[in-house]
C-alpha cells in the first residue's frame, strides 16, 4: 500500500498525464480542408495520378501496407498509385472499387487539418473480395490553399 504522500504524488501524475491525454479540440472540418480529401479520394479511386498529385503538397508522405511502405517527396502520389497498380497486376486484382465514409474524426485548428475516412474496398482475386480499412490525412494550408501532406492508410480487417 502506499503511503498517503506516495499516493498523492501518484494521483496527480497521473492526472497530469490524463491531461496531456485529453484531445485538442478543434473546430469541425471546413469544405475547404476537405477539398483535397475529396480530390484524392476519388483520384485514387479512378486511378488519377494527375489528379492525385494535385492534392498533395510537395513535400507529401504517404504510408500503405505495399512496399517500400513510406513514399516521400513530390512525385509521392504518382508513385504510390504506380506502385499500387503494380501490386494489383501481380496478384491478379481486377475492377478495385473504393467507398468512402465521412470523416468521423476529422477538424481543424489555424492552418492545420486532420481527417481519418473509412475505405470498403471491394475487388476480385479469384473471387469477390471486401477489405475494410481507413485512411488518416494531414492538411496544411499554404498560400491560402489547403493540400495533404500526410497520408496513411491501414487495413482493419485481413
Amino acid at each position: 500500500m502506499l503511503a498517503p504522500l506516495a499516493r498523492a504524488s501518484a494521483l496527480a501524475t497521473l492526472a497530469a498525464l490524463g491531461a496531456l491525454a485529453s484531445p485538442v479540440v478543434a473546430a469541425p472540418l471546413t469544405d475547404a480542408a476537405a477539398a483535397p480529401i475529396r480530390a484524392a479520394l476519388v483520384a485514387i479511386d479512378t486511378g488519377d495520378a494527375a489528379g492525385l498529385t494535385r492534392a498533395f503538397a510537395p513535400e507529401a508522405t504517404i504510408v500503405d501496407e505495399i512496399s517500400p511502405f513510406v513514399f516521400a517527396g513530390a512525385d509521392a502520389p504518382r508513385t504510390w498509385l504506380a506502385r499500387l497498380a503494380d501490386v494489383n497486376k501481380a496478384n491478379g486484382i481486377t475492377d478495385e472499387h473504393s467507398t468512402f465514409g465521412s470523416p468521423p474524426n476529422a477538424g481543424v485548428e489555424g492552418d492545420a487539418a486532420y481527417a481519418v475516412v473509412s475505405d470498403r474496398i471491394t475487388y476480385r482475386a479469384r473471387r469477390p473480395v471486401v477489405e475494410n480499412g481507413a485512411w488518416t490525412f494531414a492538411l496544411r494550408k499554404a498560400s491560402g490553399t489547403w493540400k495533404i501532406v500526410s497520408a496513411a492508410f491501414a487495413p482493419t480487417t485481413p
